[in-house]
Formats: structure tokens, sequence, C-alpha cells
């Protein structure tokens, strides 16, 4: 009995918890706010920021491809996550199942603003625990805590002033992993934007995802710019259709990232 009325009130934990951490009405339970440390925070949305960059930045991709990007994101927040961002930023989101197709369009009218366009940034991280109380000792029974990582925008455009979004991540015991859990914004996550690129997107320690090859030791990992830039007489020829001016060309070609990083896990 005792068993299952832990299991219960972990469980009821829960449910008022991801209520509160997805956008729906909090409900009135005691907690502890917290400021969580910026970079930590920052650091755990990063990845996942340049890869939705880079993927918005093409104008089609593989479907070897594409599964590469899927099975990261997943990777990085949860199973399902990958395929939800890249069916929101497919001209149709019908293309991912259909096997006819090996290549998949990317459409522009709509992008998710991320931390390497210009005018947004990361702006707070803040962590939220409840726990039952032991009535003997006072001391946290159940723990469960949430943590929202929010960004904004604050540039010039707007059609997109006020707008923002949170990664909400759960954490089941004290010191534990957090859980991606979802997305709390104004709106949806894509919206209809043209937003310049910041130098910070073709120096990130990313690189674009590859299938592993079949039979193979993995794809290669030598160090390519990002299919964004490419380098014509005029200048600059952006995919992303940003305001920002054309610098020439630097001596030598297209920008490079510095050095040839290795791969985060699970990365060819």
């Amino acid at each position: 009995m005792v068993k299952f009325r832990k299991y219960l009130l972990a469980g009821a934990a829960l449910c008022l918890l991801l209520c509160c951490g997805c956008g729906q009405e909090e409900p009135s339970v005691p907690t502890e706010v917290l400021d969580f440390d910026l970079d930590t925070a920052a650091a755990m949305v990063d990845e996942v920021e340049w890869l939705c960059t880079w993927l918005q930045t093409q104008d089609t991709v593989s479907r070897d491809t594409a599964e590469a990007f899927v099975d990261r994101v997943n990777q990085l927040l949860r199973p399902s996550e990958g395929d939800n961002l890249l069916a929101i930023s497919l001209t149709d989101a019908a293309d991912r199942n259909d096997p006819a197709l090996e290549t998949l369009t990317i459409r522009h009218d709509m992008i998710q603003p991320t931390v390497y366009y210009e005018g947004v940034s990361l702006v707070s991280a803040t962590e939220e625990r409840r726990c039952e109380t032991a009535e003997e000792t006072g001391a946290c029974r159940e723990h469960i805590a949430s943590l929202r990582i929010r960004k904004e925008y604050a540039g010039d455009d707007p059609e997109l002033q006020g707008w923002y979004l949170e990664y909400v991540f759960t954490q089941y015991a004290h010191d534990g992993d957090w859980s991606f859990t979802c997305y709390n914004s104004t709106e949806s996550i894509n919206v209809p934007a043209q937003l310049s690129l910041r130098p910070a997107f073709a120096e990130a320690p990313y690189t674009s995802p590859k299938k592993k090859k079949k039979g193979g030791r993995g794809a290669s990992r030598r160090c390519s710019p990002p299919a964004l830039f490419r380098w014509e007489a005029d200048g600059l020829n952006s995919v992303r259709r940003g305001s920002g001016s054309r610098p020439p060309p630097p001596p030598g070609g297209a920008p490079r990232p510095p050095g040839c990083p290795h791969p985060p896990p699970g990365w060819p």
C-alpha cells in the first residue's frame, strides 16, 4: 500500500508539472523557483539550435541527410521530436513518408528563429522544483523539477515583436538528468520571418548530418563549410534571404569552421 501511494504521488506530481511546463494553466502547487546557469542551459540546446538553422539554409536535402537530422535531434531531445521539426520545415510534410522521393524540399517562408539569427538570444533559464516532503523529517521524499530555457526576438521585425520560445525539460531526481518534455511558445515554433545569420553559425563546432555508409566505417569526417555558403562573383549568395550585406569572399575561398572538431556522440 505504501509503495502504491508512493507511485501515485509521483504520478500526480508529474501531471501537475507537465501541465505547468507545456503552456497550460499552472495549478496552485508550492514550488521553489531558482535561476539556472544560463551558460549550462545554452549548452543543452545549442546543437539543436544549430541543426534547425542548418536545415533552414538548405533548398533540398537527401533522404539520408533528413534521416540523419531526425536521428540526431531525437538523441538530443526525445524520440519523435526530430520528425516533428523536419515535418514543419518541409514544403509538404507528406513528402517525408513518400519513398519515391529521394530529395525533400525545405520551405523558406517559415523558419524557427534560433540564436544563430540576428536579433534572437537566450534570455533566461528558470528551474521550478516541487517535492513531497516526509512528515517526520520535512525532507523531500518525491522530487520533480522543470527547467524552462527561454529565447526571445529583440530585433526590428514588427511581425516578430513579443515572440519567444521555451525549451521545457523535466528532472525526476536531485542532480539527475534533464529530459526534454515540450516546447512552450507564443504561437507556433516556425513563423514567417526573414532573418540574417550571425557569423557564429559558420564558426560553430558542428557538422551537417550524415548517415553512416552501409557496410563501411561511416561517412568522411572531413571539414567543409556549411551548405549555406556559396561563393560567387558577387559575394555571398545566401540561401536564407537575409537583409545583411554581402561581404567580398576572403582569400582562399569560403570560411571554414576552426580546426576539424570531432563529431558529437552518435554522429558518423
